[in-house]
């Protein structure tokens, strides 16, 4: 009762039930179709990050392979020596700074998120990583996680999260159980309140523990 698109490991299923069209086919057609620009990931160097070609406990090697095989070209950018983001980015990374970002690169990236760009944070800790004030203007407080007697913990130093919203970053982990090791855990700065019309910022959790949101959504 359904009909199949796909591509490569990516798919689309179309239930026959609520009918079959042109629209609904070419709207399928076109979320599994590369497009032309916007097609590499760049991620930050400079600041003692996660390597993305790291095949170490900390590497992210298995991270850019997936993205390659999704079509993505993996590179580094450095944003000090970058007067802007490329306009092919479909997603900047920030893995796991140790150092901070300068002016500029914070300056560089606001830009890059004020004209529709995404970035993904991969916060070590909840301070000292350089992005708290560029963090706070899009909606994210990163804060240390408040641990309980229900908080699930397999040494002491990690945490077991198994909640996870309905949220198209999150849903496929619905059921899954993930380990963090050391977590850092974000509420919603004050842009998410103060923030009206097409400047309003959505704070949403997509993973959490206790209470605390491990994981985060702002759009």
């Amino acid at each position: 009762d359904s009909l199949l698109f796909e591509k490569g490991r990516r798919f689309v299923v179309l239930s026959l039930k609520d009918g079959l069209g042109e629209r609904l086919c070419a709207s399928a057609v076109r979320r599994l179709t590369p497009q032309p620009r916007r097609r590499s990931v760049y991620w930050t160097v400079g600041h003692g990050e996660a390597a993305l070609d790291g095949y170490g406990l900390y590497g992210l090697s298995d991270i850019a392979r997936e993205l390659a095989r999704e079509g993505y070209r993996n590179a580094p950018i450095d944003l000090t020596a970058t007067a802007a983001v490329p306009n092919d980015c479909a997603l900047v990374v920030v893995s796991g700074p140790r150092d901070g970002f300068a002016r500029v690169e914070l300056d560089r990236l606001d830009a890059y998120l004020r004209a529709g760009g995404r970035l993904l944070v991969l916060a070590g800790t909840s301070e000292g990583n350089g992005l708290s004030s560029l963090l706070s203007t899009w909606g994210l407080k990163a804060v240390p996680m408040p641990r309980s007697a229900e908080t699930k913990t397999l040494t002491g130093s990690d945490v077991v999260v198994s909640s996870f919203a309905d949220h198209p970053v999150s849903a496929p982990l619905r059921g899954s159980r993930i380990l963090l090791e050391r977590p850092t855990a974000f509420e919603p700065s004050a842009a998410v309140t103060s923030g009206t019309g097409a400047d309003r910022i959505a704070f949403s959790a997509l993973a959490s523990c206790s209470g605390s949101a491990l994981a985060a959504s702002v759009e």
